[in-house]
């Protein structure tokens, strides 16, 4: 396709390029990651996001949905083509009954990083509102560049760097609501488990030094147990505790022992930072183990329903 070829079919084009200090696969990957796309794809200031949802195949649909005000803004799109790390090409609309437009995402690797063109075509009825969709597409792309961490920007030690979990949330509640649903142990024991499972608590002290003793009971009837200890309490800016396998007794049992995949590690530490944005609060959950690890294992998943369950169980007016 040449640089001057519309995404496909008729219509007005819209063309925006943008050039990024990062590798070709870390750009494309934030287009396919549900994480990532909260973030900034069709994210704005003042909105909440609601709903993320990613299904990154071809024909595989997604939803982005965001809370502005008394409005629901929803995006629904559907991939048509995937071509690591060089092509995205995808519809969308924001209303299922009216037709998608395409949108094609070309990166092209360059010396220290590489450069993006996406675009869009709309059809004709739509030639007033051009350049107001150029300027959305232009302040998300930008938006997607402060999303990214460059490596060279990472601590080193960072979840971030080391490709370990590290999920980022902002949540529409004050801070200090949000770290008491952390360290308020009925508040805890509402939400911290995956959706569909409910937990218990042997043993809870929220202090520092302080352990607990916990047991995740799934709707099949399997138990995870559970043991840690709590490193750092700073309310209302920082949590820290570790967390490993154990058995209903509340001592440890290796990974591999519980059926667990052996790479799983002996412990790992978890790290929740909350940061204060206006009556918002930007929660970062950072926990010592392969984030690629955790996705496969299931446990990357899970965070992130917990965190859906938290939310939903704030105090009515805060999320």
């Amino acid at each position: 396709m040449s640089a001057d070829t519309p995404a496909t079919g008729p219509g007005t084009e819209i063309v925006v390029r943008r050039s990024y200090p990062f590798p070709a696969e870390r750009v494309y990957d934030a287009w396919l990651d549900p994480v990532s796309l909260g973030q900034w794809l069709f994210a704005t200031p003042a909105g909440v996001m609601k709903r993320v949802e990613v299904d990154p195949r071809v024909g595989g649909e997604f939803v982005v949905a965001e809370q502005r005000g008394e409005i629901l803004a929803e995006h629904f799109g559907r991939y048509l083509e995937l071509d690591r790390p060089r092509r995205i090409v995808f519809e969308f609309t924001t209303d299922r009954s009216t037709p998608a437009s395409p949108v094609e995402i070309t990166i092209v690797p360059r010396s220290g990083g590489c450069e993006l063109t996406l675009r869009h075509v709309l059809d004709p009825q739509w030639l007033s509102y051009v350049e107001k969709v150029r300027g959305g597409w232009t302040t998300i792309l930008e938006s997607l560049e402060k999303t990214l961490v460059a490596p060279a920007d990472v601590p080193s030690g960072s979840s971030a760097a080391s490709g370990e979990v590290h999920i980022v949330r902002t949540i529409d509640a004050p801070r200090e609501l949000v770290f008491a649903a952390w360290t308020n142990p009925s508040q805890l024991a509402n939400w911290f488990a995956p959706r569909g499972c409910s937990i218990e608590f042997r043993r809870l002290e929220i202090v520092p030094g302080g352990t607990f003793h916990s047991c995740i009971h799934t709707p099949d009837g399997h138990q995870c147990w559970c043991i840690g200890e709590y490193r750092e309490v700073a309310a209302p800016e920082r949590l820290v505790f570790t967390m490993k396998v154990a058995d209903a007794e509340g001592n440890f049992v290796s990974p591999t022992d519980a059926g667990m995949d052996p790479e799983w590690p002996a412990e790992t530490v978890v790290t929740v930072r909350f940061e204060a944005d206006g009556r918002r609060t930007r929660l970062t959950l950072d926990q010592s183990v392969s984030e690629a690890l955790a996705k496969r294992t299931g446990a990357y998943p899970s965070w992130l329903q917990m965190l859906d369950v938290m939310e939903e169980q704030l105090p009515s007016g805060a999320g």
